[in-house]
This record gives C-alpha cells, sequence and structure tokens, in this order.
C-alpha cells in the first residue's frame, strides 16, 4: 500500500515480499519506507525489519510510536480531506503469531524523516563612505549602488539592501531662525538646526542576506560581500558626477577598553526626562520599552522609546565629567560622550548684534549659526549647552572631572537622544559624529531588524558594550584616521 505524505514524498506500507532475512520466499510486511522525490532516495521509518511481525494495538485510540500494524497484505489504505492515512484490515498478523483475515482500523500518523536543519546564514554588512556636494547626489549614489551591486552578482538567492545617511546629513526643512529679536532673553524664537557645512561624508551601510538557504550559504554571503567591495572599487562604472569614493577603509583596530573613563556613558544617579511633565528618573532606573522624552532635528522635545543598552555596567568605576551652567544644572557623562553645544564665539557674536542697534532689527535676520554635536572633553567654560525643556542657551559655568562608583549606563533610544540632568545629549560618542552614529545603527533601531537579528546584533546583551555597536565603534576610529588629512565638514546633522 502506498500514499504520498504531506510533504508530497512517496510512503510505501507492508505487503507481500522479503524482509532482512535470509529467507527468499515471501512472507508479510509491516514496514514503512518514505522516497524523497528530491533526492530521490528511500529511507526506512518505522515497522518491523523481520517478516510476519506482530502487531502491538497499545490503547484504543491513543497515538504512540509503539504501536504498530501487524504485518499484512490486501489492506485497504485511504486518505479523507489530506488527514492522516487509514488503515483498514488485510490478510496478515494481529497480536498473535496466527495469521487469518482482520478487521483492525490504524490511523497512520504520517512519520516523515526529519531534515537536518539548515542554519539561517546570519546577513553581512559592508560599510562605504563617499564624498557627495547635495542630498541629491547622495541619494543618486544609494541607487546606482544598489542597482551595480545587483548586476554584478546577478545572484537571486541574495539580498542587496543599501541605507545611507542622506536624510541626517541634507535635512529637508533647513531652520531660518535661530535666536529670539527679543533683547531681554536668550530663548530661542525658531527650533535650532543641528547642521554643517562644506562637503559631506556619505555613509553607505549595504546587506548582504540569503533569501532561500537552499542555495544560499555564509560561503556565499561572504563571497557576495567581497566581490561586491572589489566592484565597487571601479567607482567611474555607477558613481554619478559630484561624487567621490569609496574612501579606503581599513582593516577594523580592536575595540577600545572601556575602562579608566573612555567609555561613553554617564553615571547611575544622572536623571532623564521621561515625560512632557518634567518627571525624571536616574539613569540607573532605565529600562528598554521604557518611555522617555527625546528631541527631533530641530531640537523639539517628543516621546520616545528605550530600545536598547548602548553600554550596561552597573559595576563599572570610571571619570565622568561634572558640566555646570549658570541655572544650576550639572550634567555628568563621559569625555568622549556626544552633547549639544553652541561656541563662545558664537554667543559673543550674537551679544554684539544684540547689543547693537538692536530695536533696528528686521524680522527675518538671524545669524546662521547651529548647535554642533561634540566630545564633552570639548565644551569649554562660556559655551553654551542646550535646554530643551525652555528652549534656551545655558551658559558653562565650571567643568570638572570625577569618578563615579555605582555603574555606567548609556542607552539608545530612536530619535538618537536624551535629555540628562536638564541638557540636550546624543546617545552616542567615540565616534565624533552624532548622525553617522544614528545612521548606521539603524538595524538597532528598527523592530523587525532588532527581532531577526537579535543575536547578531547583541540588542539583548545584560553586561557591557552592544557587541555590534562596539564592532563598528572600532571601524568608525579607522575610517577617521584615513580621512583626517581630507578637508570635510564633519557631520552634525541628525536624522
Amino acid at each position: 500500500m502506498s500514499f504520498m505524505d504531506a510533504l508530497g514524498n512517496l510512503q510505501l506500507f507492508g505487503g507481500l515480499g522479503i524482509g532482512n532475512s535470509t529467507n527468499n520466499a515471501p512472507n508479510f510486511l509491516n514496514d514503512l519506507w518514505v522516497f524523497d522525490l528530491s533526492s530521490r532516495q528511500w529511507a526506512w521509518i518505522n515497522g518491523s525489519t523481520q517478516v510476519n511481525a506482530i502487531a502491538d494495538y497499545g490503547v484504543f485510540n491513543v497515538t504512540s510510536p509503539n504501536v504498530v500494524p501487524g504485518a499484512r497484505y490486501g489492506s485497504v489504505l485511504w486518505n479523507i480531506n489530506d488527514n492522516d492515512p487509514i488503515l483498514f484490515g488485510g490478510d496478515g498478523y494481529s497480536n498473535t503469531s496466527a495469521i487469518g483475515f482482520l478487521n483492525d482500523v490504524f490511523t497512520l500518523a504520517e512519520v516523515l524523516p526529519t531534515p537536518t536543519p539548515t542554519p539561517t546564514p546570519t546577513p553581512i554588512f559592508i560599510t562605504e563612505v563617499y564624498l557627495v556636494p547635495n542630498r541629491t547626489v547622495c541619494a543618486e549614489v544609494q541607487v546606482n549602488i544598489t542597482k551595480y551591486i545587483k548586476n554584478t552578482l546577478a545572484n537571486r538567492s541574495v539580498a542587496v539592501n543599501v541605507t545611507s545617511n542622506c536624510d541626517s546629513i541634507f535635512p529637508l526643512s533647513p531652520v531660518i531662525h535661530l535666536f529670539s529679536t527679543k533683547r531681554t532673553t536668550t530663548k530661542l524664537s525658531e527650533p535650532i538646526a543641528f547642521r554643517a557645512s562644506g562637503d559631506y561624508q556619505a555613509i553607505y551601510n549595504i546587506l548582504f542576506a540569503c533569501i532561500t538557504s537552499s542555495t544560499c550559504n555564509s560561503n556565499t554571503l561572504s563571497q557576495a560581500a567581497t566581490t561586491s567591495r572589489k566592484a565597487l572599487s571601479n567607482s567611474s562604472a555607477y558613481l554619478p558626477a559630484g561624487a567621490i569614493g569609496p574612501l579606503a577603509t581599513p582593516t577594523p583596530e580592536p575595540e577600545p577598553a572601556f575602562t579608566d573613563g573612555s567609555a561613553v556613558c554617564f553615571p547611575a544617579d544622572a536623571s532623564v526626562l521621561i515625560d512632557d511633565q518634567n518627571h525624571v528618573v536616574p539613569m540607573s532606573q532605565i529600562r528598554p520599552g521604557m518611555k522617555v522624552m527625546g528631541a527631533d532635528q530641530h531640537g523639539r522635545l517628543v516621546p520616545d522609546t528605550v530600545l536598547s543598552w548602548l553600554h550596561y555596567e552597573p559595576s563599572a568605576v570610571g571619570e565622568v565629567l561634572v558640566i555646570a551652567t549658570a541655572s544650576g544644572k550639572r550634567l555628568r557623562l563621559t569625555r568622549h560622550h556626544l552633547v549639544y553645544r553652541l561656541q563662545q564665539q558664537q554667543q559673543q557674536q550674537k551679544d554684539r548684534y544684540m547689543n547693537e542697534n538692536w530695536y533696528q532689527r528686521r524680522p527675518g535676520t538671524d545669524l546662521g549659526s547651529a548647535f554642533e554635536a561634540v566630545y564633552a572633553e570639548r565644551v569649554r567654560v562660556g559655551d553654551a549647552l542646550y535646554d530643551a525643556v525652555s528652549r534656551s542657551l545655558d551658559r558653562v559655568v565650571s567643568i570638572e572631572s570625577t569618578q563615579t562608583l555605582h555603574g555606567l549606563y548609556a542607552p539608545l533610544t530612536r530619535t538618537g537622544r536624551l535629555v540628562v540632568d536638564g541638557l540636550l545629549v546624543s546617545c552616542y560618542g567615540t565616534y565624533p559624529s552624532h548622525a553617522v552614529s544614528h545612521a548606521v545603527l539603524w538595524p538597532a533601531r528598527v523592530d523587525t531588524l532588532r527581532g531577526r537579528w537579535a543575536s547578531m546584533l547583541g540588542v539583548h546583551h545584560t553586561q557591557g558594550m552592544m557587541p555590534y555597536a562596539a564592532h563598528l565603534y572600532g571601524l568608525w576610529t579607522s575610517i577617521d584616521r584615513v580621512s583626517h588629512g581630507i578637508k570635510v565638514g564633519m557631520i552634525t546633522a541628525a536624522c
């Protein structure tokens, strides 16, 4: 008797034939075989290897691996609505050694061969850096890279996805008003714009992933990445006019050891703004999934969510800077964490403008100044930080160093910004650009990717630095070292 299983393979049960014995005379069988149509191979999956085996009925109407029909011939086998096949009667053996006609009924719960699971290959990322003059060229490079790589590989089993930081370095709605026209306040009349001038480094993250594991594996992805990187070196084949690159990217050096204050974090008792009612909680009480207040590219507070930890080390001891402001705030963070700052020279320009014929100023005139995200160690007395709650400047009056004894923390939010100790800061550090950090960490900020590639990204790590971020920081350090001599305006725009 034969039937087709749920996988479309042929299964064969019992009958009259020769078992695994030296007796060549036909006898009754109860063995179950499957023929895999894709591999065109047989596999024995149940029943006895011997002839004339008796039945084991087990418990009535209870499925068990020990239940097996007796050897038989001439049975009836049918299938209703693609359910498990039903076997009835025949001539053969019940649970005794006597042979005879049978009227028993078995439901053959299909026993399918267990294939060796093929692990889904981990996607591979490569990063390329180009110089672009404007948003149009930046977007065109992204489209051209995608098409060029797909045509080069010509492999339908490999998915190619290219993302960039074009939206970060070329905001769609730049803000033209920065300061209030009133002489008596330093409150900003329009949202600030975090921006930079000059040529721009555009970062393109290229993802290679298997569409199907049957024709694609880790070696396939590795070869695709290598082939693509080599092909991209021929920039004349795909780069539009005005774009330069790709910039050389040497092999990443080992990640820096986060000790003695070199981690990019906040101390446990630093306060985090969690709602628009000015409620705060200590940094050590922040948890992934918690609602906090972030900020958009114009410096306006927006509801945000903590997605994961970039760094989480409750037992760490390290150096932090304490930056005190005129309003009495005390911002605490490590040296290489990014904070939004307006330099003293820019403030002096503003003050002169406000003091000299300020009443003759026409509406719409502005200074063209903007905050920039810089390492905390680059902040100086006289600079101004940004109070996102009151949307005002807060001058720095003193900077000192201290030790934290209760851990270091760096949460990741969707906007990439937080209000810590009352002042606007970035979630990032180590690399001196908020925009670059925000762009290349997009897989850790997209819900579907965080779930699908959690193990690769390390978004659920419970100690130390997020593995994906640690690897990127090492890579960015090398890229920055290579491009140090190129006159490129460092990006301080944010997505």
